[in-house]
Formats: structure tokens, sequence, C-alpha cells
């Protein structure tokens, strides 16, 4: 795991997929073990600080569609530029610029990126369907 600062200085933590569902098993752990808990006694800044983890536990599920939907237009892409011999009715759209309308829609509502997509092979789809 790595740590780096982004242009906004804030500090992001590269990590590969087996060390981040380590982090999130051990949140989900930490939060299943508090969430019976009677909050009460709590601060608020403490309370907003739990319902802000069970937020972000919570991301996955509530964009699954949108993660599954943008591995969908992303597999689109990649056989319309190999197999699909160029066909745009390969693609979801039926239309490059506009399947690459929707992946950038869909990439930037995603509040966890996928580590499986970047905005750059996005902008690479764009350069090679859109020539």
């Amino acid at each position: 795991m790595e740590t780096r600062r982004n242009k906004k200085d804030d500090v992001v933590l590269i990590m590969t997929s087996e060390e981040h569902l380590k982090v999130m098993d051990a949140f989900k752990k930490l939060f299943d073990s508090i969430k019976d808990v009677d909050l009460t006694g709590l601060a608020f800044e403490d309370r907003k600080a739990l319902a802000g983890l069970a937020e972000i536990l919570d991301i996955p599920s509530r964009y699954r569609h949108e993660y599954m939907m943008l591995d969908r237009l992303r597999c689109d892409c990649e056989y319309y530029l190999h197999n699909g011999e160029r066909n745009p009715k390969c693609l979801w759209a039926q239309d490059e610029r506009k399947q690459i309308a929707e992946m950038r829609r869909l990439y930037d509502i995603l509040p966890v990126k996928p580590e499986w997509l970047h905005s750059g092979d996005i902008d690479e789809y764009e350069l090679e369907m859109c020539k």
C-alpha cells in the first residue's frame, strides 16, 4: 500500500485489490461489532463518523448496476476494436461517441473508481474508436 497526494492535496491510498478487500473486511467487522451498541451516549461527531463508515461500506452495493454497466460498455469497446470489425452495432449505444459519453457519465458518478478502468483508459478508447 502506498500513499500519494492529489492536486487538491488530499491523501490518496493506492492499494491492490487484495489489500482493499482486507481493509474493507476490517471496517465491516468493526462496524458489525458496534452497530447494535446504544449510540445515545456518544458525541454527535462520533455518531456522524459511524454513520459515514456505514455509508462507505455500502457504496459497492448501492452502485452495483453502474459498475456492471460500465464494465459491459468497456467489454463492448474491446470487442468493437478487436473482433467486431469496428461495427457500431456491436456497441450498447450503437454509436462510438454516445458509447464513450455514457462511459464517462457512469465513471464520473461512481464514488469509488474501479481498478479495472481509469479515466485515461476511456480517453484511449475514444481516440481509437472515434478516428
